[in-house]
């Protein structure tokens, strides 16, 4: 690669970004005059949040003691009854005293509904209660009961009715505040009846609870700005880097501009790698300018609302070496969400289709800059290898001045960044040497004309698209059949929800999909002739590699624990108890499985994926998907690993007989070592030199075996990649002879 050429096609598409004025205002105006503005606003939005008195209706004031706890300050009527001050709720309540009329009878009413255990709320009686604080606007109603006075004096239990509408903020906020003035009167009764018993508050409560912060105020201030800062700045750096992406793909093509620069001597490598270290630029200008902005008016804002609020929270300024670490961190972002921003812009066929491609990039990349924003999100091993959030966490730890933390995870953090880069720059370079994605023409269909064509137009394979919609399909279905179904307490239970999931949520909306959608439906399906000695080895293949994949288990789940494993563990012993035989626990857990989902994901969506030309984004996204139907998180990992394997196998073999059998035997010889015990392994010899018994145990493979049935299954990996590798040989070949007889 020429890096000369790189660097003038830099300097070029800056200089017409920099030309370009909205582009200017869009990175430097708006950050510098949208953060003030809003803080205005916010200041000026201040006003609105004073608090304003609640209009409370009181019934039986009559039947109140005299000290009326609606009236005066109550802890001040403890020493001099003569006080009358009121409290600071009191002040903000409007009272406005009535006579005791028909409500108290509609009160009582609600009480018997609700000891015989009916449901007050469909009662005439609240209904005239609601119409009455509707129509004359009273936030709160509050009936006083009669004799109210005399059972507090004989130490009799009673009780005052509230009514207000949670619906409304007024009547919710009004119900609080007698609540609050009720309560202190209460406590004040509690501890005068303790003092006319001789009895102090230390023999009611013995002890107390006293809280010392010991965090200081830089700590306190770096723990804010930590959660605060690296969100804003991803955020921007994301948006930053789109619209320049689609200006530099899709603009070009509206203008017709891009032909010129693919037709100069520079490769599309050059060419992507120019284009992406300018939108790398806009992205991290667009962040730093975001931030400064953002950090002096959160200052000033801060500081205002501190003035004018004694209870306001002070956080004072960011510490200043915050910003090193963040511009640090914003080197390799700006290149991930660069490069994502670039390939994808490079497939819209205009600005207008381009920018609507922005929310699916968000909807992926806000839940992983949320996380680390949780309360019980710590960096780990488990976190640190999440993409984007295990960054984020690396930053809260150097901001917070945990660099021992932060040390020992960048690492991973480092590496999963730099592959995560790698792979999306790739990426946008397939998208560029690509030309039916770089020159698709822009269209205007109907709906009504796309079902039309969707039929008429179909071919024998699924498109891409299609292969999308039909996982994204399985994912939704995989959900709402989540919520809908409940935990199985038997066998037959459990045999019942399994059978309807595979057959009616998975192969069902996947047959329909291939025989609307194609004109052959078995071959889109994945049943293609294959070579028939790739049945055995994938069969010998899934037995040699279960050591690799069972150790790929464990360390996921030493990574991520699963929190609830003994729970399932015992459901799934449960279940398998009641079962009528091992043949019918293989039926259901094996070959059920391997039949629906190899149809699913690596039948229909890999043969559709498999059109865009790439064979590892086609393996790898069926795998993603194939993971993503699993539910939880542990399983997920655990099952892409797996599906990465069988989708090799069935591209290679052009067919998914052999996915099948290895997706069988690999279900099957898991299920035959849950189920098997140790005493079951000792009574065979030879299972000494296969398997080992743990000190809780569980059966593991020994050292050996590991080795040796690791290096069988690698080699006839192997076989499987050469398999392919001569077919594209022969085929290279006869293409070269036919354009040699073309030349002649």
């Amino acid at each position: 690669m020429n890096w000369r050429n790189v660097k003038l096609i830099f300097h070029r598409e800056l200089r017409d970004q920099l030309r370009d004025r909205r582009t200017l205002f869009t990175i430097a105006v708006l950050p510098l005059l949208m953060y003030p503005l809003l803080g205005m606003a916010f200041l000026q939005m201040a006003n609105f949040s004073k608090e304003h008195p609640s209009k409370v209706v009181v019934l039986g004031v009559e039947n109140l003691p005299e000290d009326n706890p609606l009236f005066g300050d109550v802890e001040k009527q403890e020493d001099s009854k003569k006080s009358k001050t009121p409290s600071k709720v009191q002040q903000l309540v409007e009272l406005e005293s009535r006579p005791m009329d028909e409500v108290w009878q509609k009160a009582i009413e609600l009480e018997q509904l609700k000891q015989n255990g009916e449901d007050p709320g469909r009662s005439k009686s609240v209904k005239s209660i609601r119409a009455l604080l509707v129509s004359e606007s009273i936030d709160c109603l509050v009936v006083v009961p009669p004799d109210f006075a005399k059972e507090i004096d004989g130490k009799l239990q009673t009780e005052v009715r509230v009514f207000s509408r949670a619906s409304d903020d007024k009547s919710r906020m009004a119900s609080s505040r007698v609540e609050t003035i009720f309560g202190k009167y209460r406590d004040s009764l509690v501890r005068q009846n303790l003092k006319k018993k001789s009895i102090t508050s230390a023999e009611i409560q013995p002890f107390r609870v006293a809280k010392f912060d010991l965090s200081s105020d830089q700590s306190k201030r770096a723990a804010v700005w930590s959660r605060v800062l690296p969100f804003v700045v991803f955020i921007w750096a994301l948006t930053g880097a789109f619209y320049p992406a689609i200006d530099l793909c899709a603009g070009e093509k509206e203008r017709g501009t891009l032909e010129t620069l693919l037709s100069s001597p520079a490769s599309r490598t050059e060419i992507v790698w120019g284009k992406l270290f300018t939108v790398i630029a806009f992205s991290m200008g667009t962040s730093l300018l975001n931030l400064l902005s953002m950090s002096f008016t959160g200052l000033f804002v801060i500081q205002s609302m501190a003035r004018m609020s004694e209870n306001a929270m002070s956080i004072g300024a960011p510490p200043f070496f915050a910003f090193g670490w963040l511009i640090v961190a914003l080197i390799p972002l700006s290149a991930l969400f660069s490069a994502t921003s670039l390939a994808i812009a490079s497939f819209a066929r205009s600005s207008k289709e381009g920018q609507y491609y922005l929310m699916p990039i968000l909807l992926i990349s806000l839940p992983l800059m949320m996380l680390p924003m949780m309360p019980g999100a710590e960096l780990d091993l488990g976190t640190s290898l999440i993409p984007i959030s295990g960054l984020m966490l690396v930053l809260r730890a150097l901001i917070e001045n945990r660099y021992t933390e932060a040390l020992q995870f960048a690492a991973p953090v480092l590496a999963v960044t730099f592959f995560c880069c790698l792979l999306v720059i790739r990426w946008a370079v397939n998208q560029f040497n690509n030309e039916k994605v770089l020159f698709r023409e822009s269209e205007r269909v109907g709906i009504g004309v796309f079902f039309k064509n969707l039929v008429r137009e179909r071919g024998a394979l699924p498109t891409f698209l299609e292969a999308i919609f039909c996982g994204v399909l399985l994912l939704v279905i995989r959900f709402f059949t989540t919520l809908v179904a409940t935990q199985p307490t038997s066998f037959e239970e459990f045999a019942r929800q399994t059978l309807v999931l595979h057959i009616g949520m998975i192969i069902g909306p996947v047959v329909l999909m291939a025989i609307v959608l194609t004109t052959h439906p078995i071959r889109s399906l994945g049943f293609a002739r294959t070579k028939l000695v790739s049945i055995p080895l994938a069969i010998l293949m899934a037995i040699c590699l279960h050591p690799i994949v069972s150790g790929f288990g464990e360390l996921v789940l030493r990574v991520y624990p699963m929190q609830t494993s003994g729970e399932l563990q015992s459901m799934m012993e449960q279940i398998f108890a009641g079962a009528p035989g091992f043949v019918s626990i293989l039926l259901l857990f094996a070959l059920l499985p391997a039949i629906s989902e190899e149809i699913a994901f690596r039948g229909f969506i890999m043969n559709g994926l498999r059109q865009a030309g790439d064979r590892w984004a086609a393996i790898l996204i069926a795998s993603l998907f194939f993971g993503a139907t699993h539910g939880i998180l542990q399983q997920s990992i655990i099952a892409f690993f797996t599906g990465t394997i069988i989708g090799f196998i069935s591209f290679q073999a052009g067919s998914i007989w052999p996915a099948m059998c290895y997706h069988f035997t690999h279900n099957a010889i898991t299920v035959s070592l849950s189920q098997t015990t140790a005493a079951q392994l000792e009574s065979y010899t030879w299972s000494s030199l296969l398997f080992r018994t743990g000190d809780a145990g569980q059966v593991s493979y020994t050292l050996p075996a590991y080795f040796v049935m690791s290096a069988i299954g690698i080699g006839i990996f192997v076989w499987f990649y050469r398999m392919n590798m001569k077919k594209m040989a022969a085929g290279s070949q006869v293409e070269n002879v036919s354009a040699g007889q073309m030349a002649v």
